[in-house]
């Protein structure tokens, strides 16, 4: 009687059988899980953005990776061919003479890392020129007022060079109000005064001596004539 109760008894092996069913649907499930995680961190790592050369007047992206949790570099920086920064070459270029007084840097325009969009300083002059339409304007602007035209862009040059582009606002705006040519001379050179003035007494606290040279130099150029 014992003996046939013992045959009886289902083996611990078939009871473990119901789980069997779940079991594929779950690997599929982390398998899943594991694919959107590491392609979710690949996108997170992508940063892109885009620098302006202060020499040539022309601006490039550039991409690399890097961890978003420590934020250590994962790959070199790969850019593209510099493209000017407006859709004619030649302009502004053709209204500077001669070449720039500071040797040429890559200022930061922008840059975008996830969802993340940081503003660099040079965002400040390409704002001016980042839509097709607003790139038309100047060119028309030049046309019409080609007096105004040397006097307005190697001024912005000068901030430019001096990295001052968060002063350019100040005098791009003058293009916009409606003064002779001579009243117009007068009010940029008056504004430049103003903000090297200003400038060149920071760098004296600061001590930068190079730097303090450039803008004395620089501001030499709007002095009131005697």
């Amino acid at each position: 009687m014992s003996a046939s109760t013992k045959a009886s008894t289902p083996p611990p092996a078939k009871r473990a059988s119901r789980f069997r069913p779940f079991i594929l649907p779950l690997a599929f499930v982390g398998t899943g899980v594991f694919v959107a995680l590491f392609f979710g961190y690949l996108q997170a790592t992508v940063v892109t953005g885009s620098e302006f050369d202060t020499g040539s007047w022309t601006v490039r992206t550039f991409w690399y990776r890097r961890d978003p949790f420590s934020g250590r570099q994962l790959t070199g920086i790969l850019r593209e061919q510099p493209a000017s920064l407006t859709s004619s070459a030649a302009f502004p270029n053709s209204y500077f003479s001669g070449p720039s007084s500071t040797p040429a840097r890559w200022d930061l325009v922008n840059l975008r890392s996830g969802t993340v969009l940081t503003e660099g300083p040079a965002n400040v002059l390409h704002s001016y020129f980042d839509h097709s339409t607003v790139d038309q304007i100047w060119p028309t602007w030049n046309t019409e007022n080609t007096a105004k035209a040397n006097i307005l862009w190697p001024a912005v040059r000068d901030l430019v060079d001096l990295g001052l582009y968060h002063e350019l606002p100040k005098i791009m705006e003058l293009a916009t109000v409606d003064l002779t040519d001579t009243e117009f001379k007068t009010t940029i050179d008056e504004q430049m005064r103003a903000i090297l003035e200003a400038h060149t007494e920071k760098l004296q606290i600061d001590e930068k001596a190079d730097e303090l040279s450039l803008a004395k130099t620089t501001l030499s150029k709007y002095a009131i004539s005697q």
